[in-house]
């Protein structure tokens, strides 16, 4: 059984072609039916594209990040799960027996501890005042040249020192856009003016590189202590 992938999805494309040329019955699910495919499989299983459905990522960090989906399923397709769920029934394979995507996420944590000790720590967003700063650099301040540029640092490109947050953030510390914040990372304070941004994710602290009022705070991905002046 392929599942949602081809040969280019893979580390070693040659070794994944190879199998699949081997293989005596081959099943595939997926959104993307290219020649390859057409040519090896004997079934050909349609399934959604992750935008297509709801489900769960388990990123870099072992979090999980569940998503709902954004657009219908086209034509007969169905949700990867749901065709593995029939499959199994096919075979007898009743510990597959879901109903739903919320009975198949709580099986998953009781058989991955890891997902299942992520889901149940608390996130940063959780715990008012503590923030991850997201650090960018302006495009005029990316340099010694164009921070002494006095007709760049005039340009609207050109915005002063500040703190950005999410504006349930900032609702939780009582703040709003051109309030001050004191920011500390455990060795340096610093107060900043406040934009509310809600194009930002809960629990980031948005502070910009090049600065020489914020040069000694801790850098990018640290963790912030934020709280109003």
């Amino acid at each position: 059984i392929v599942f949602q992938a081809g040969s280019q999805d893979c580390a070693l494309p040659a070794q994944f072609d190879t199998a699949r040329s081997q293989a005596e019955f081959l099943v595939y699910l997926g959104g993307f039916a290219c020649t390859g495919v057409r040519s090896k499989a004997q079934v050909v299983l349609p399934i959604g594209l992750p935008p297509e459905i709801d489900g769960s990522y388990v990123n870099v960090d072992g979090s999980v990040q569940s998503f709902s989906a954004g657009a219908q399923l086209p034509g007969e397709a169905r949700s990867g799960w749901r065709v593995l769920r029939a499959l199994a029934a096919a075979l007898g394979l009743a510990e597959l027996a879901f109903d739903d995507i919320e009975s198949l996420r709580a099986a998953i944590r009781q058989v991955s501890p890891m997902v299942a000790a992520k889901a149940a720590a608390p996130t940063l967003a959780m715990v008012v005042g503590q923030f991850s700063r997201v650090a960018t650099v302006p495009i005029y301040r990316s340099d010694a040249v164009v921070r002494r540029a006095t007709a760049l640092q005039q340009t609207p490109l050109a915005v002063p020192v500040g703190l950005g947050l999410n504006p349930a953030d900032a609702k939780a510390l009582g703040l709003v856009t051109g309030a001050t914040a004191r920011v500390e990372d455990g060795k340096v304070s610093v107060e900043l003016p406040v934009t509310v941004d809600r194009r930002l994710p809960l629990a980031a602290a948005w502070i910009e590189l090049g600065h020489s009022a914020t040069r000694e705070l801790a850098g990018n991905g640290s963790s912030l202590r934020i709280s109003k002046v």
